[in-house]
């Protein structure tokens, strides 16, 4: 695949000031704004197989005073829920291709001027506000109820998911029934024995050998493999020209010819995007990917992905 002329969309919601309900501060945004090239954008995303929220952050520069005072954004205002959700590809000669990157909610969004430069700066997670806000859920459960179904169950319950969980294999049930009541998220870590995390507005349930199939099954020179993969105790890890069709906990393919005994199946475990998409600066646009150093068998597993 050549990775040619970097496009993206970022679609931010806002507070237009046309709902006047006196729960204001807990209404979910309803106007979205839509910034694309030749607004320069710069990025940095983190995902990762945790329990914490993935986090992306984005400064868009010298959008109008209209755009920048609509997407604006006060820490205090923490219950008003506006989405976010950030596109990014290449228009090259192969074909145009703008996977999602992120998707979450806006923490805080401020505008700043540099110099000539006005800055919009966004912060965001993805995760956050269902992990924070799914308080005093209370459910019963019938003995022999397995541990996958509970984290089936209690995904479910968490608001304003963008696909359905991928749980996988938690076969131990307790024999006797049971009674949950509490933050659903402190619940789903419980259940999953700290092995679930909300990626791209998902909720990824799976063992440490356990794998999802992604848009991107092979990773090599020619799909921008920067470099010599670097051994940790538990990781391999590299760079690679950026890179937005990787998914968490999807199966990736390596093929690298410094190391060739590192040349298998791996199960990506965390990604940072970082970079610039400008039509007028020139920048670097780079994925550093984390693998998980296992040797046993990768299961798939199957389900509704969102990537």
């Amino acid at each position: 695949m050549e990775k040619f002329n970097r496009i993206y969309s970022l679609r931010v919601e806002v507070d237009n000031g046309v709902n006047t309900s006196p729960l204001r501060s807990q209404f979910l945004a309803n106007k979205n704004i839509e910034i694309t090239l030749p607004y320069s954008v710069e990025f940095s995303i983190s995902r990762r197989t945790l329990t914490s929220a993935q986090t992306g952050t984005f400064r868009i520069y010298n959008l109008g005073p209209e755009q920048r005072n609509a997407i604006q954004k006060d820490f205090f205002q923490f219950t008003q829920l506006r989405s976010i959700q950030f596109f990014a590809g290449y228009d090259s000669p192969n074909g145009k291709f703008m996977p999602k990157v992120f998707d979450g909610t806006v923490v805080t969004a401020y505008s700043y001027r540099v110099g000539r430069d006005w800055i919009t700066e966004i912060d965001a997670f993805d995760g956050g506000w269902q992990m924070a806000t799914a308080n005093g859920v209370s459910i019963t459960l019938a003995p022999g109820t397995t541990a996958s179904q509970v984290v089936s169950q209690l995904a479910a319950l968490l608001p304003k998911m963008s696909g359905s969980a991928i749980v996988g294999n938690f076969p131990y049930a307790n024999k006797r029934g049971e009674v949950l009541f509490g933050n659903v998220w402190d619940l789903l870590i419980q259940k999953s024995n700290g092995l679930v995390t909300i990626d791209n507005g998902q909720v990824k349930a799976l063992q440490l050998n356990e794998v999802i199939l992604g848009s991107l099954p092979l990773i090599s020179p020619e799909s921008g493999l920067l470099g010599s993969p670097k051994r940790t105790p538990s990781t391999l890890e590299f760079d690679m020209i950026f890179e937005p069709r990787l998914t968490v906990s999807q199966v990736v393919r390596l093929e690298n010819f410094s190391n060739p005994k590192y040349n298998r199946n791996w199960k990506v475990i965390g990604f940072e995007h970082r970079g610039t998409i400008s039509p007028s600066v020139a920048g670097q646009c780079l994925t550093s990917v984390r693998l998980w150093f296992t040797l046993e068998d990768l299961q798939i597993i199957t389900g509704n992905v969102v990537i």
